[in-house]
């Protein structure tokens, strides 16, 4: 569902469903095996619903309908929670819906991932190639160029375009114009843009955009919250369909370990289907609290905990100072002056004299070669960004 690609949907020979008030549940395999249950719990499968998100659903449904009305202006929605909380899938599930939809205007729909770009400014070339199903590689600065162009003229034969740009703090940049653009085209009138940005923090328009760039995003905000252990489980069960294949008590203590520490669905799925193949690999046929309790341990003893165990104690300190910083700003990266100020503070909690900025810097750059910490390209050590190389649930 991360993949920036344009998607299609086909209408069904179903009727279509009635304005955001039905989900219908798709066709599941009869098979009340754990092979079966593996393919429920798989992390990409998004499912026809999604319980505990209907008025998410509902909201989101609303707001790209109501954009894609005869007589509607371009607007946009940010939408904001931790990750693991069904941000993407809904909006999935919502566009989903309204392409099938026999009473919704045609419309293109076009999906980016900050995550997925290596220079923001690709981004244009990305939704340039989706919207006009471009196939030879055109340069980022031309479809800038092109898109800007195109969107504003106001053109009668033109679709409606709705665009969601997934993980938008990963496109900001010192200047902020990529962003800019982009939404700047929800707020031409003339330019049939809808835009639907997703990130993780709740106020990063206040927080990092300029007021010239918050004000494109428009006053429309919806805020995911994490899931507790009684919505994992009913998810969870939802996805399973009433599986013999998997005792009660595993989803309660699955769902229980992930609620506590972050509320990330995907976690609690990961664990179960963890859980899956140590109960096949046992030849057991149903999957226990034992077996879940075994895939939890294994989680904590992976390759990159042994890692950061065996670490001296400044590089833990810069680690532990990464997760600080991330978990302080609620973005996935953060410039290294900011991750220099954490390990200090780090250093001070702990009574223990820092190293210098060179040697912080090699130091934090040695991490990224055993990909504990990942950097994106510069030059400069103070304007690099770092972000985790791993997940804080690992850490």
């Amino acid at each position: 569902i991360r993949s920036a690609k344009k998607l299609i949907f086909e209408s069904p020979k179903e009727t279509a469903i009635s304005e955001a008030s039905t989900v219908f549940r798709s066709d599941v395999s009869k098979s009340d095996t754990l092979e079966a249950v593996l393919l429920r719990l798989h992390t990409s499968e998004l499912p026809e619903r999604l319980p505990c998100r209907e008025a998410e659903f509902k909201q989101i449904y609303t707001f790209v309908r109501q954009s894609l009305s005869k007589d509607a202006l371009s607007r946009s929605m940010y939408i904001s929670g931790v990750p693991g909380t069904g941000k993407t899938a809904t909006v999935i599930q919502a566009i989903r819906h309204l392409k099938r939809s026999n009473g919704c205007p045609q419309f293109d729909f076009v999906m980016v991932n900050g995550m997925e770009i290596a220079d923001p400014k690709q981004i244009f070339a990305d939704i340039y190639a989706q919207l006009f199903n471009v196939k030879k590689k055109i340069s980022a600065a031309v479809a800038r160029q092109k898109l800007n162009e195109i969107f504003q003229c106001l053109d009668a034969a033109r679709k409606p375009v709705v665009l969601l740009v997934d993980e938008l703090d990963l496109l900001c940049t010192k200047r902020q114009e990529i962003v800019y653009d982009v939404l700047n085209w929800s707020s031409n009138e003339e330019s049939r843009v809808s835009v639907l940005a997703i990130a993780n923090t709740l106020d990063l328009p206040e927080r990092i955009l300029s007021r010239r760039v918050g004000s494109r995003l428009g006053l429309n905000r919806l805020c995911f919250q994490p899931y507790n252990h009684d919505e994992i489980a009913s998810i969870v069960r939802d996805r399973l369909c009433g599986s013999s294949a998997v005792e009660e008590d595993a989803v309660e203590l699955a769902s229980r370990k992930v609620a506590s520490l972050s509320g990330d669905l995907r976690k609690a799925l990961d664990i179960l289907r963890r859980a899956a193949h140590i109960a096949i690999n046992e030849s057991c046929r149903q999957l226990s609290m034992k077996h879940v309790q075994e895939a939890v341990k294994e989680a904590s003893t992976t390759a990159s905990v042994e890692l950061v165990r065996s670490l001296s104690k400044h590089s833990l300190l810069i680690l532990r100072a990464a997760l600080a910083e991330q978990t302080s700003s609620g973005l996935d990266e953060f410039l290294f002056i900011d991750l220099l100020k954490q390990y200090r503070l780090q250093c001070h909690i702990d009574d223990i004299v820092p190293l210098s900025m060179s040697s912080a810097y090699r130091n934090a750059m040695e991490m990224c070669t055993m990909r504990l910490l990942a950097s994106a390209p510069g030059v400069n050590n103070f304007s690099r960004r770092f972000r985790l190389g791993m997940t804080a649930y690992e850490m």
